[in-house]
């Protein structure tokens, strides 16, 4: 969502339940859950920083041969 021009996405139950269950630690906990798997989703896409996280990362379709079809139908 960050590539599509998201600031932050169904970030705040999380959040709550964290915050609820596991107080400061929780968050912190949290935080760091939700800063790692940014790095390497960033390391996965070639993404250096944030500003380089944009529309182009993103898969939109296959690539359709004129021979195939999409799951053999015609």
């Amino acid at each position: 969502m960050l590539a599509l021009g998201a600031d932050a996405v169904m970030i705040g139950r999380p959040f709550s339940i964290a915050a609820v269950g596991g107080l400061q630690e929780g968050v912190r906990k949290y935080i760091n859950q939700i800063r790692s798997e940014l790095i390497q989703a960033m390391i996965l896409t070639g993404c250096k920083d944030i500003a380089s996280v944009n529309r182009s990362i993103i898969f939109d379709g296959f690539v359709k041969s004129p021979t195939s079809s999409l799951c053999g139908i015609s």
